[in-house]
């Protein structure tokens, strides 16, 4: 059987088939233009528009806006544009800044300083930049050079040479690029106020965005350590000592009374050596882990078998983490977790009656 067409029929079929195709077009276009538009920025791209977050290694807690000092991208430019203008060959930028006084606590007698900076470039020349630290007391202004613990030189210099990511922008022909600084440390016994100067030198067709200067009395990183490897909260779980009698008093009350004399002796002994490390130490992963097993010595004066998981769970958390602090199985990692090893064996294998 077949199909009989015509003339208007044909060319009305042609009509609605490049309208649908207009329609597609557009819907395609429109398309395109939101994804593009929303294409997801990468890390580098982030960074350049907000500095990233930086943390005291030791609490893990953000390094606060009052020990950081942040040069804009309007200051950078205005800067940079007038002493370009100013020189004749206009090939190198180049422009010092002073901080403000940059308040610290000294409780570790040591400052440690971290700089970062973020921007575009259309050249493979790098930037340099060079940090002056100068310490401040009532009287006058001096280099704290001779505090310096790794460098003897007054000048600490960064560049885009090391530490630097990059991203590019045009293929061979520009990238976004983040850097970074080693990390440096002062030693200041008698300044309570820094100040830093920087001067950089900008090659053409170098567009920074931010560059930054960090200080803290710990070392700075920009991610967040593991909990147990910080001092955190340290305060809080040695108070919970307090709770080592009440939680004795309930035991005594369930059990009636303690299991024999030899548990007792070798359940407290444990408990006060758990004690005394619980208060000594600094690190949140040998205090919480010293909290359990201290706990667990009170449970084992009473023969109640859960002292097994307090105990576990206390010298497991030592384990770990003490490998990680001391990056594998050195001397002061045996030497940190020897007598709890043995303690271990011992209270496993003689168990209470």
């Amino acid at each position: 059987m077949w199909i009989k067409t015509d003339k208007e029929s044909n060319l009305k079929s042609l009509r609605e088939f490049k309208r649908d195709m207009i329609v597609l077009g557009l819907i395609l276009l429109i398309g395109f233009i939101f994804v593009k538009g929303c294409e997801p920025k990468s890390e580098i791209e982030k960074i350049i528009d907000e500095p990233p977050t930086l943390y005291d290694s030791q609490t893990n807690s953000r390094i606060p806006s009052t020990q950081q000092w942040i040069i804009s991208a309007h200051e950078l430019k205005k800067q940079s544009s007038a002493i370009q203008g100013s020189q004749s060959n206009g090939q190198t930028q180049s422009a010092t800044w002073f901080s403000p006084s940059l308040f610290i606590k000294h409780n570790t007698g040591q400052v440690y300083f971290y700089f970062d900076f973020a921007g575009s470039q259309k050249t493979r020349k790098d930037a340099e930049f060079y940090l002056l630290a100068i310490c401040q007391n009532v009287k006058s202004h001096q280099n704290c050079a001779p505090f310096l613990e790794r460098d003897e030189t007054e000048m600490m210099m960064a560049s885009t040479k090391n530490n630097t990511d990059y991203q590019a922008q045009e293929y061979n022909k520009s990238w976004f690029y983040y850097g970074h600084s080693d990390q440096q440390q002062l030693l200041t016994p008698f300044v309570p106020d820094l100040q830093f100067s920087i001067k950089t030198i900008f090659p053409q067709n170098y567009h920074p965005a931010w560059v930054r200067l960090t200080i803290s009395e710990n070392p700075i990183t920009d991610k967040k350590v593991n909990f147990f490897l910080t001092n955190h909260y340290l305060m809080f779980f040695k108070y919970l000592l307090l709770l080592l009698p009440i939680f004795t008093f309930i035991e005594f009350r369930h059990y009636k009374s303690f299991s024999h004399q030899q548990a007792v002796v070798l359940g407290g002994l444990l408990m006060t050596l758990a004690v005394i490390h619980t208060l000594i130490w600094d690190i949140n992963y040998m205090v919480v882990g010293y909290l359990l097993i201290s706990f667990s010595g009170v449970m084992y004066m009473f023969a109640n078998h859960l002292y097994k998981l307090a105990y576990g769970l206390g010298y497991f958390i030592i384990l770990i983490f003490a490998h990680q602090f001391h990056e594998g199985l050195t001397k002061t990692f045996f030497m940190q977790i020897g007598l709890i090893t043995l303690i271990g064996v011992g209270i496993f294998i003689k168990q209470p009656d």
